[in-house]
């Protein structure tokens, strides 16, 4: 039996699932079928679950780059159904950030350029980039001679920094991250683990970590099993 998963009442939600379901194009099957999901203000959520449970998925969800099938998701009080595709772009660029599993950042631009683009998205003036973005720095502590250096120059660790800090540079609410330690070895996963739960603490945010990697999970105060929350089961591969 499915259990509703609650992180403490609704009116105090910023994150909330209701009767979600979701099935990609064509005569596939659900893939995701959540009954109910609430994530408080200020929570750090690691959302456990194989590979191909839908755990990416969910992500692309709450981030409102994939539309629900049916059912409600609320970020903020916002429902995102209610928003042309053109809002929820601007929504998820002044409110979401995420961490992606390959970092995706754009491997011609130097750091600053590629975490300027994602202020530019949300609207945010050059000036107020610029200081945000020196506070980063030195919070994630990146060298400042890296600045002008191409993505791909960057090492993994170098690059993951600068993922977060772009995440980070509209000071978003909520922070979704996919899995971007699995190249990283045991002590590099430590270490990155440890950095985005400092930051999102500092910073208020509301991390919602997805992973099949309960190592990883030993640094989370509250662990959610996908399966207890999804009324599906896998037994294929999604994303």
């Amino acid at each position: 039996m499915i259990q509703k998963q609650t992180d403490n009442t609704a009116a105090n939600a910023t994150i909330s699932v209701t009767d979600l379901k979701f099935r990609y194009p064509g005569t596939r099957p659900l893939v995701l079928d959540i009954p109910q999901w609430q994530v408080t203000a200020g929570a750090q959520v690691f959302l456990k679950g194989e590979s191909g449970a839908g755990k990416s998925t969910l992500l692309n969800l709450l981030a409102g780059i994939l539309p629900a099938a049916a059912g409600q998701v609320q970020l903020l009080n916002q429902d995102l159904a209610a928003l042309s595709s053109r809002q929820r772009d601007r929504f998820r660029a002044r409110h979401v950030g995420m961490v992606f599993q390959q970092f995706n950042l754009i491997p011609y631009l130097n750091v600053v350029d590629n975490i300027r683009l994602a202020s530019h998205f949300a609207g945010q003036s050059a000036e107020a980039t610029e200081t945000r973005a020196q506070q980063l720095f030195h919070s994630l502590k990146l060298d400042r001679s890296l600045l002008p250096q191409r993505a791909d120059h960057l090492s993994v660790g170098q690059q993951q920094r600068v993922a977060i800090a772009r995440a980070l540079i509209n000071d978003p609410e909520i922070l979704l991250v996919d899995e971007p330690t699995s190249a990283l070895d045991s002590e590099l996963r430590d270490r990155f683990i440890q950095l985005l739960l400092e930051i999102c603490e500092q910073r208020g945010s509301t991390l919602v970590f997805v992973s099949h990697d309960m190592h990883l999970a030993a640094h989370f105060s509250r662990i959610i099993p996908l399966s207890s929350i999804n009324r599906i089961k896998h037994s294929h591969h999604v994303s």
